[in-house]
């Protein structure tokens, strides 16, 4: 283990050997997966030596006790059950074990140095009190962007229940649900700041992952169930956003795989009306569970769009889900989603049939069209409550959305990466045309995406939020170091600073910059004491790492700042824009 550099959670040496390969972020010069550490086996005999220590969790009850553990606006999470626990445990340590056995063995039967003696194969999770809080905090995460949580309320011991009885098909239910279960709290485990937390995600994250597989390989009619599809959801959004090089790669490897499955189940066909005419004799509990069931399908099915686009932002690549494959009706208004009893579902599906009646397919089709083609629209969506959280995040993806159109982000990756750069004024005045299409326009999104994320609070932003800082911050580095040419002196704002980042979009001062030219484009201080120049970019380098540290200690952002800092030392920030001047 070796100190981050701001010393906040120790970290693996081969992880952050590792972050070089990485699918994205590569700012500077890379590796490739055959010549990275195993990170995966470090992740797993983590979580198996912490178990062996008694009071192994007690630090991450003592961290747990300094924050808010209740959140009214948040469903609430079930008491867990002592037999809840006790499943729990069991079937996560047939988890491990098997997934010991698979990495110690390896592809080629080398254990690569790795060794344990197999009585050591065992795995303690944290007392309930504790997994109860993973569980609110994977709802605080995750469950806020990725609405899947019915009814307002969490409960793992109907989830670890289900199915016990004897058949083969309810034991497969029983051991997809418990696997859910330990997904979860992995990814709220993925959202607290402490090296015990940590190791509990990466080590279930891993051990999941393999289970998940095993199951579908063993049964592939699991393949069609919404469960299992469930968990390849929440165990790609572990892996892709993890900050570790293997489980990355893997989740977006088999990112493939598991939306094969989501449509080859039928999920993406279209459906009747989900919310169905009633009558007198209709049998509301009845109606209540049925339309639960498909409204879950339908949140599954657009929670993997919503995933698939992310991840295909983030990584330069396109889509793989086509819109004309999205046949299913969009998910219903979470005021239904939510309400815990059929009786008060019904009371409300009669309100709102009394007062507009249900969207037909061609208006859904028509307003899904209007959003594809004009990404103003999709603006004009999230701004209509500007307060709320999950717009902030919509507008910050349609942010850099926008700066997909007007910038070239792996040309830029190159250049960061001083790929075919020979230093001269020329090369980079032209490698500049080539990476940024619209200078000011492209300031003005990337100070809202820093605008944005740090309005959020840090248990309110996306798992991708450093990734989007990643974005704007590399952006504007390399317009950056290309204005230290001095050809770029032919046209030089002048007049007053203009704060990109705390100024909105409507402001007339930023529409003036923008549209007309004036003003001189800067960033602020989250203290509001000073500005930060974007002519300068050691500055503009500092400023985003700065932003990093003020949020949680997580592998992914902790690697992303990393990242940062080489990229200042490759560039030598100081030395060559003082060669340039």
């Amino acid at each position: 283990m070796s100190n981050t550099d701001d010393a906040r959670i120790p970290q693996f040496e081969a992880v952050i050997a590792a972050e070089a390969a990485w699918p994205l972020a590569r700012c500077n010069p890379p590796i490739y997966s055959g010549t990275c550490p195993r990170t995966a086996i470090i992740h797993l005999e983590a979580l198996e030596q912490k178990s062996r220590h008694e009071g192994t969790w007690s630090a991450l009850e003592k961290h747990l006790q300094q924050v808010d553990r209740d959140a009214a606006d948040f469903p609430s999470v079930v008491s867990i059950y002592p037999g809840t626990r006790d499943q729990l445990l069991v079937i996560a340590q047939t988890f491990l074990q098997k997934a010991l056995e698979i990495h110690r063995g390896g592809v080629n039967g080398r254990n690569k140095g790795h060794s344990s003696p197999p009585q050591a194969r065992f795995v303690v999770l944290p007392p309930s009190n504790i997994l109860e809080y993973l569980l609110r905090s994977y709802i605080r995460n995750l469950s806020f962007f990725y609405s899947l949580v019915s009814t307002g309320c969490v409960d793992p011991n109907e989830m670890v229940s289900r199915g016990c009885a004897d058949s083969t098909e309810m034991i497969q239910n029983n051991i997809a649900s418990t696997l859910l279960v330990l997904l979860m709290i992995a990814q709220g485990a993925s959202a607290v700041p402490t090296a015990e937390a940590r190791a509990l995600s990466a080590g279930l994250i891993e051990t999941c992952r393999i289970s998940l597989f095993d199951i579908i390989e063993k049964d592939i009619e699991m393949c069609a169930d919404p469960i299992i599809l469930r968990c390849a959801l929440q165990s790609t959004l572990l892996g892709a956003w993890s900050g570790d090089k293997w489980l990355m790669d893997i989740a977006m490897g088999q990112r493939g795989m598991y939306l094969s499955m989501l449509k080859h189940a039928g999920m993406l066909e279209f459906q009747s009306p989900t919310i169905p005419p009633f009558n007198s004799s209709t049998n509301a509990e009845l109606q209540w569970r049925s339309w639960l069931h498909r409204e879950a399908q339908n949140r599954l099915v657009y929670n993997w769009v919503m995933v698939d686009q992310e991840l295909s932002l983030f990584h330069d690549t396109a889509p793989m889900l086509s819109v004309s494959e999205l046949l299913a009706p969009l998910p219903g208004p979470e005021s239904l989603w939510t309400l815990p009893t059929s009786e008060s579902w019904l009371a409300a599906v009669q309100s709102m049939n009394a007062a507009a009646g249900t969207p037909t397919k061609e208006s859904t089709t028509l307003r899904l069209n209007e959003v594809r083609a004009l990404l103003q629209k999709w603006y004009q969506f999230s701004i209509a409550c500007p307060s709320c959280d999950v717009n902030k995040t919509n507008l910050v993806l349609y942010h850099l959305i926008s700066l997909n159109a007007i910038t070239n982000f792996p040309e830029i990756e190159r250049l960061a990466r001083r790929e075919g750069f020979d230093g001269s004024h020329w090369e980079l005045s032209l490698r500049h045309k080539r990476c940024i299409h619209n200078r000011e326009e492209s300031v003005f999104h990337c100070g809202q995406v820093f605008r944005l994320l740090r309005s959020m609070t840090s248990d309110r932003r996306p798992s991708w939020w450093s990734a989007a800082l990643y974005r704007a911050t590399l952006i504007l580095f390399t317009d950056s170091i290309s204005r230290r040419d001095p050809t770029f002196q032919k046209r030089k704002n002048t007049g007053n600073p203009v704060a990109v980042d705390q100024l909105m979009p409507e402001d007339p001062v930023l529409m003036a910059y923008m549209w007309k030219f004036e003003g001189v484009p800067v960033l602020t201080r989250s203290d509001g004491s000073a500005t930060v120049s974007l002519e300068a970019p050691n500055e503009l380098l500092g400023y985003a790492i700065k932003t990093l540290e003020e949020g949680a200690s997580l592998r992914l952002v902790d690697g992303i700042k990393r990242k940062l800092i080489a990229l200042g030392k490759n560039w030598n920030t100081n030395e060559f824009s003082a060669a340039l001047v």
